[in-house]
């Protein structure tokens, strides 16, 4: 028995499991979604696009996020957002550690400005 893999037979010598990264073209494409939602099978789509089913359901469950069918999670924007906030709050005790440095050292030197004036 012979699969029909369609448009992207050329993606059939690779592997099944692939890294996102190399997924990204086909995910900008939305794996076509619109298939999965005209009554295509998610596992029929999997063998063509060489993903797991797993990942097209979860490119399915993060399109409808972003378009506002369901509530039940994070948009991509929010993803984004939460994920640029933890760094720079990861970010913040290392700032404030370097300000904590440099008021020590400008109290010292006004310290020891005072201290040398004083002498004089």
């Amino acid at each position: 028995m012979k699969w029909n893999r369609g448009p992207l037979d050329r993606f059939s010598h690779r592997a099944t499991r692939q890294p996102m990264s190399s997924l990204r073209p086909l995910r900008g494409l939305a794996l076509r979604i619109d298939l999965v939602r005209s009554g295509r099978t998610v596992r029929g789509l999997s063998r063509e696009f060489g993903v797991t089913e797993t990942t097209i359901h979860s490119w399915v469950h993060q399109a409808d996020l972003d378009s506002g069918r369901r509530k039940d999670g994070l948009t991509t924007e929010e993803r984004q957002e939460l994920t640029q906030l933890r760094r720079e709050n990861a970010r913040l005790p290392e700032e404030r550690d370097i300000l904590k440095k440099a008021m020590a050292w400008f109290a010292q030197e006004a310290a020891r400005a005072r201290k040398t004036r004083s002498d004089s």
